[in-house]
């Protein structure tokens, strides 16, 4: 299984992400949130492919780095998002449901996913389907640009 990272970022420039983006300053981004796409993909032997892409954001400190901290408050987000819609079938599903609660841990759960995901396009799903492709990428079509961290003084 292989993993590549993306932005789109406010301008709605598609960038891919080096790897090991958490480690790298980005001037370009300093304090800013951008969407952010985690690419997951396995080639099978009948050259198909198996993948699987998840739209979040992504924070930049003062210093233009990766903020951590706003990436575990995302993952913690998402995970209240999914209690939350478990709370709301168990309701549903109980022999007496109590029909008040329900409506407000559907909402909690649709904020959160709200706040912590997005919806990535088709048209952005297929540049990085091709991007990956490398070389057997379809002709007329072009690699998404590397953001370039920033250069040591």
């Amino acid at each position: 299984m292989s993993l590549r990272f993306y932005l789109v970022t406010t301008d709605n420039e598609l960038l891919r992400l080096p790897n090991d983006h958490h480690n790298r300053c980005y001037p370009q981004l300093v304090s800013s949130r951008q969407r952010y796409i985690e690419y997951w993909w396995t080639d099978r032997d009948d050259n198909s492919m198996r993948d699987r892409l998840t739209g979040s954001y992504a924070e930049f400190d003062a210093n233009g780095q990766f903020d951590r901290v706003a990436a575990a408050g995302r993952a913690m987000g998402a995970l209240e998002a999914y209690s939350a819609r478990q709370d709301a079938e168990v309701i549903r599903k109980s022999p007496a449901p109590n029909i008040r609660n329900m409506p407000d841990y559907e909402r909690k759960a649709a904020d959160l996913i709200e706040q912590n995901r997005w919806t990535v396009p088709d048209e952005i799903r297929e540049r990085i389907e091709f991007d990956v492709m490398g070389s057997k990428r379809p002709r007329g079509t072009t690699p998404i640009p590397i953001l370039k961290p920033k250069q040591e003084a």
